[in-house]
């Protein structure tokens, strides 16, 4: 089926099912690649997949977080939870 096939048979209910199946998929991918790294002891590896999240109140301390994004902006868990709640049927 084209591309296009697909996309027109999309509504918006099951665009946001899709889009939270596809998260999801995602977001256990690379917890699996996380853990796979501690297991193998990969911590390099690991440690390229973490980013700087900053406080946010200019006063606390950063925190170093899983990299969970799909193009160039930073994602952590915490985003990821909302997405898939705001994805969430109901």
């Amino acid at each position: 089926m084209s591309d296009i096939a697909n996309i027109m048979k999309l509504d918006v209910v099951n665009l946001k099912e899709r889009q939270k199946l596809t998260l999801k998929k995602h977001c256990l991918k690379v917890l699996k690649l996380v853990s796979n790294c501690i297991e193998n002891d990969r911590f390099d590896e690991l440690e390229s997949m973490l980013f700087s999240s900053p406080a946010g109140d200019g006063y606390g301390c950063d925190n170093m977080c899983i990299q969970f994004g799909w193009d160039d902006l930073d994602y952590d868990i915490s985003e990821i939870v909302d997405k898939l709640k705001e994805l969430q049927s109901d």
